[in-house]
């Protein structure tokens, strides 16, 4: 038995150690990340969706488009559709609708972490919550960077108890990179 739980223990600590390592931020690196944010959220506020696109890669707006549950492009199932140019300029309302929540983010003193700014939509009883991360030790085995996430419950009938308690809710998890707000992972609560 002492002997099963070591080589499980073992084959753990391996494991553990080959999963990427988040890297702290350089200097240079957190400067542009919140050169790159404050344009984001100036776009935002000025509803400028040419300027969002350049900023959100065509993968984003996709999952966008799935998680609102919309008609219009035609979207496979399996996600392979890629939306051109002119779907994104046409689904950037949206888009602007829902993150205009995030203009109101500014990195605290320490840079560390931001208040959660949460929507509700009774009409759709649909929530959406944002939180955001300057910090790459918040990232866990993610990609270093920038971290914005954002909450969707896509549940249209949704009861206030799980409306709470952030249930069925879909985790989209984006960095900066290359100057576009790439979607890195995606996680479904149960």
């Amino acid at each position: 038995m002492k002997r099963k739980l070591l080589t499980l223990f073992t084959a753990a600590m391996i494991c553990s150690t080959v999963q990427a390592q988040p890297q702290e931020l350089n200097d240079a690196e957190r400067t542009e990340s919140l050169l790159q944010l404050g344009r984001f959220q100036m776009a935002i506020e000025k509803k400028d969706i040419r300027q969002l696109s350049t900023f959100i890669d065509s993968e984003v707006y996709q999952r966008d488009h799935l998680s609102w549950g919309e008609k219009g492009p035609e979207i496979c199932s399996d996600e392979t559709t890629k939306l051109t140019d002119a779907d994104i300029v046409a689904c950037g309302d949206n888009i602007v609708y829902r993150l205009q929540a995030l203009s109101h983010i500014k990195p605290n003193a320490g840079a560390m972490r931001v208040d959660t700014y949460k929507i509700e939509n009774k009409e759709s009883a649909c929530v959406t919550t944002f939180s955001g991360s300057f910090s790459a030790e918040a990232l866990g085995d993610r990609a270093p960077g920038l971290l914005l996430r954002i909450e969707v419950d896509s549940m249209d009938n949704a009861t206030d108890e799980q409306i709470d308690g952030c249930v069925g809710l879909d985790n989209y998890f984006f960095t900066f990179k290359d100057q576009k707000l790439t979607l890195t992972s995606i996680q479904s609560y149960p």
